[in-house]
């Protein structure tokens, strides 16, 4: 998902998730620290990372899946095919650091959303739950 922000650093984009088991666990990290659901995290010290990036975020917004919005279905789709590939690639932590580092460099202005676009979007969201 390429959330559209303009003028802001990396680092400073909403996070958007529509799963919402991951997003419970992370609003139940700061309660019972290890557990989601009352039972036990699996790949803590993954999970416990990925909280501290998310709390470093400026908000945390559940976005329900399989609703027609664009980027969310491009993502499910690559995640299928992802799953249907026999062979895993491997990739190091140093060169997928890179290849981030590059993605975002690449990012220009048109690819943020501006708060008036987040705002109608979220209201769209908001009326297919209803």
């Amino acid at each position: 998902q390429v959330h559209k922000y303009p003028n802001a650093k990396y680092e400073k984009f909403p996070t958007l998730k529509e799963a919402q088991a991951f997003m419970s666990g992370v609003s139940n990290s700061e309660k019972e620290p290890g557990l989601a659901n009352n039972k036990p995290v699996e790949n803590q010290d993954l999970f416990v990372r990925l909280v501290e990036l998310i709390e470093a975020r400026p908000g945390k917004t559940h976005v329900p899946g399989h609703v027609g919005i664009p980027g969310n279905e491009a993502a499910d789709r690559l995640a299928n095919l992802g799953a249907l590939k026999e062979e895993v690639e491997t990739t190091t932590v140093s060169s997928a650091e890179k290849i981030s580092q590059n993605s975002i460099m690449n990012f220009t202005e048109d690819d943020f959303y501006s708060p008036e676009e987040l705002t109608e979007i979220a209201a769209e969201v908001y009326s297919l739950r209803r």
